[in-house]
């Protein structure tokens, strides 16, 4: 992991092979608690790490499909890859469990009082949802719907961005454009596919799904088509 400066994104991941993936965090951004826990699963684990590490091992190395080698930027593939990792950092462990680990490890470390730590996730759970508020704030400003500080306007009334972020975020969508609904538009393909096969209830039965399509050649149409 490294630290970086004068990026638009908070963190980005590199695989670079053998199970070794470099993270770039960026310290100019502007982080909550709540931001610190989703970064380290949707980076490492079980986020793009873990994911590219098993379609090594799985894919490239056990069967020699050497076209996972490599996964360009702006692909089907990536809708997928972004959708596991929101989802391992969002869904995947159960409420509980979070919380639990938050109040005991997180806000110490942070000097936060962990009296507040059921509140503070309840929020940002529900802040969660907000994603969708992200994809049309850039749908309008590529559109030339919306200019510039309509769109920092947009981005700290609809989703509630910290004042920074919605600068780092409008300079990610000139750079990368509609890339950015991949994260909510994944997120709801993966977690719509695990509540279908039985997931919604069972902590265990997501984590073998989970398992099933980081280690299997998946696309956006197979993930929301494979009922019916």
């Amino acid at each position: 992991m490294e630290f970086v400066s004068g990026k638009p994104w908070g963190a980005w991941a590199t695989y670079q092979g053998d199970g070794l993936t470099r993270i770039q965090v960026n310290g100019g951004a502007p982080f909550c608690v709540g931001d610190i826990v989703h970064l380290a699963r949707h980076e490492f684990y079980p986020g793009h790490h873990t994911h590219l590490t098993l379609l090594d091992t799985h894919l490239v190395k056990g069967r020699g499909w050497m076209e996972f080698s490599v996964l360009p930027l702006y692909s089907p593939l990536v809708l997928v890859a972004e959708g596991l990792a929101e989802y391992g950092s969002y869904d995947l462990l159960p409420r509980a469990d979070r919380l639990a680990f938050e109040r005991a490890t997180l806000f110490p470390l942070a000097d936060i009082d962990p009296a507040d730590a059921e509140n503070y996730d309840k929020i940002m759970e529900l802040k969660s949802t907000l994603d969708g508020a992200i994809a049309e704030a850039a749908r309008r400003y590529l559109a030339g719907q919306m200019d510039y500080a309509q769109t920092q306007d947009w981005l700290r009334r609809y989703a509630l961005m910290l004042p920074g972020a919605e600068t780092s975020m409008i300079q990610f969508i000139d750079r990368h454009r509609s890339y950015i609904i991949t994260y909510a538009l994944g997120r709801r393909l993966v977690k719509d596919y695990v509540n279908r096969h039985g997931g919604a209830t069972d902590p265990a039965k997501r984590w073998q799904l989970l398992q099933t399509l980081l280690t299997t050649p998946q696309t956006p149409s197979s993930l929301a088509q494979e009922s019916r």
